[in-house]
């Protein structure tokens, strides 16, 4: 399935992000996983790359011609060393 033509256009995903594609049962499924990027704890404000775990996320993106579009989001949580805090990255869908 070729997705370079409208995933970014339409879904605001970068194809540099989609890491599988496949069809299962008429839906067609993408693995999508963002880089580890800075990220500011909303409680002290401190910045932190730290990873404390990962979660799957079902995005429902609509229905393209043949069937549904989903996508599998692997969302980062992070962890602030300094307040101990954890929150879910920021993500553009």
């Amino acid at each position: 399935m070729p997705t370079t033509d409208y995933t970014e256009f339409l879904h605001n995903v970068k194809q540099e992000f989609i890491t599988n594609s496949y069809e299962l049962d008429g839906t067609f499924i993408f693995d999508i996983e963002l880089p580890v990027t800075p990220h500011i704890c909303p409680k002290c404000g401190e910045t932190t790359e730290r990873i404390k775990d990962y979660h799957i996320r079902t995005v429902k993106f609509g229905k393209v011609q043949r069937g549904p579009l989903i996508g599998k989001y692997r969302q980062r949580r992070y962890i602030c060393p300094h307040c101990k805090h954890s929150f879910a990255e920021n993500n553009p869908f």
